[in-house]
């Protein structure tokens, strides 16, 4: 797995430029913080993953990863912040995306819950749920298994991928932040960024 499969991802019905500029746009925090879109993006990448292999709806998982944190208004305690995103969905559909009434349930309730720590649910919500996990290394927080849905989800390569994933992009040492219990490590310091990136064209598309 190298960086331009995550800062590239392969576009969709979905997933396109300039509907990842729009989020960017709307988007108030740091967009290379820890909620944003490149935390946007290690989601999306794992749950393709997770979706193909326990049959999910990958249109509902490729929703969620673009919406789930763009709502947030900080970087810390923010319960609100799912079921802003899920409003937001809510306006979006028929403009930037089409969705059945069944697909629509089940983004904003995976939206709507994504925080609640809730492992139980419609296996579409549960491979949401998983892919957002699975990316907790980035915050120094070793990443429990408990917590996650999905069996496939659980599996040594799927853990050890995503942790690589996080430590990539967020600079922390895979051994310090594998699979364990929640003590968190030191975060390292946040890269300086251009603020030139600060809306559009912060990622591609793949055609």
């Amino acid at each position: 797995m190298y960086m331009k499969d995550l800062f590239l991802p392969k576009s969709s019905e979905v997933v396109t430029q300039p509907f990842i500029d729009y989020l960017c746009s709307i988007y108030r925090l740091d967009h290379f913080g820890n909620h944003g879109v490149e935390h946007w993006l290690r989601v999306l990448y794992t749950g393709r993953i997770i979706a193909d292999a326990v049959m999910a709806n990958v249109k509902v998982v490729e929703l969620f990863a673009l919406l789930h944190d763009c709502r947030r208004n900080n970087e810390g305690s923010d319960p609100e912040h799912g079921q802003r995103a899920a409003q937001l969905a809510e306006r979006l559909r028929g403009q930037w995306f089409e969705v059945t009434d069944n697909e629509m349930w089940q983004l904003t309730e995976a939206l709507r819950h994504h925080s609640d720590g809730k492992t139980f649910h419609h296996p579409t919500v549960q491979a949401c749920w998983d892919a957002d996990r699975l990316d907790v290394s980035r915050l120094g927080v070793r990443l429990d298994p408990l917590k996650l849905c999905h069996t496939f989800s659980k599996r040594p390569s799927i853990l050890d991928g995503a942790i690589q994933r996080s430590a990539l992009c967020s600079g922390f040492n895979a051994a310090d932040v594998g699979v364990g219990d929640q003590s968190a490590c030191e975060p390292p310091a946040s890269p300086q960024k251009s603020d030139q990136f600060a809306k559009a064209n912060i990622c591609g598309i793949k055609p």
